[in-house]
């Protein structure tokens, strides 16, 4: 058989076995738009996420003061050492930082008759 019988031969099955032509390219319809949709979602989650990064900044530091010893989740001890205004200060001076904002953060309880909630209270300064 040449190449001409063989594409003789599948034109002839395709129109004899109809249904079953029909079911595999609705499969592969199907398939194939399955994945360029789900590219499509992951696409757009990555943009979603980059553009929430660009938006915090990606050239922002934070300070955070600890003292090796006892620390608890994420590195960050019980018994932080607290920076001062003067330490802020000196953190301004130094090569390529173009502004600062010191923050103090705090956990506190507030309690009503019936239930106790917990919140974190933080206060930033204006940047120096």
């Amino acid at each position: 058989m040449n190449i001409l019988e063989y594409f003789a031969v599948a034109i002839r099955s395709l129109f004899t076995n109809k249904l079953r032509s029909v079911l595999t390219m609705l499969g592969i319809i199907i398939g194939v738009g399955s994945v360029i949709a789900l590219m499509s979602v992951g696409r757009g989650a990555q943009a979603s996420i980059l553009s929430t990064y660009d938006r915090l900044g990606t050239n922002i530091l934070a300070v955070v003061p600890t003292s090796g010893e006892g620390t608890g989740m994420a590195g960050i001890s019980f018994t932080t050492p607290s920076l001062t205004l003067d330490d802020a200060g000196a953190i301004e001076k130094a090569y390529g930082v173009v502004a600062i904002a010191p923050s103090n953060e705090t956990f506190v309880q507030a309690s009503t008759n019936t239930e106790d909630k917990y919140a974190v209270i933080e206060g930033v300064t204006r940047h120096i």
